[in-house]
């Protein structure tokens, strides 16, 4: 094997990382939690999101969750993906 498919097999698809953040969502939402921030997926260091990312994005979107990469900059930069379950009010 060389280094690229190596890789490859490190990629985790756009379901696996839906799947899995969802089920974290889960685990804080036991807790009486609301939202989580996601640093990781590349959410953590892609600027401006990419395709992928937005793929991730729209599927939670469509799962009912608000979804967005924050992206805050100043005397230190932050990025992540933010995730909420809470009940918005024209629900």
């Amino acid at each position: 094997m060389n280094a690229k498919e190596v890789r490859a097999l490190m990629r985790t698809s756009v379901d696996e990382i839906v799947e899995q953040t969802t089920e974290a969502c889960a685990v804080l939402a036991k807790k009486g939690k609301t939202s989580i921030k996601v640093r990781k997926y590349g959410f953590e260091n892609t600027l401006p999101t990419n395709e992928r990312q937005l793929k991730i994005l729209n599927k939670l979107r469509d799962l009912g969750f608000e979804a967005e990469h924050i992206i805050k900059n100043g005397q230190f930069w932050d990025s992540y993906l933010y995730v909420s379950w809470k009940e918005q009010e024209n629900e």
